[in-house]
């Protein structure tokens, strides 16, 4: 229990993995991405909380 609450005390337990091309569509970011205006995911970062998003157009949180 210590050990999760220094954790996320120092901000360790928030680190992120950058989720492959074929698990795009799997993701909460990609239901907001405009495909049909051309946007395209290059790459994303899935956390515990948060999915930052980088697209050929502009990066959303």
């Amino acid at each position: 229990m210590f050990k999760k609450i220094a954790s996320d005390a120092l901000g360790l337990s928030d680190i992120g993995k950058i989720i492959q091309p074929d698990n795009f569509d799997k993701t909460e970011s990609d239901d907001y991405v405009l495909h049909e205006e051309g946007e395209q995911i290059h790459f994303l970062i899935k956390s515990k909380s948060d999915e930052y998003c980088f697209t050929n157009r502009s990066s959303s949180t």
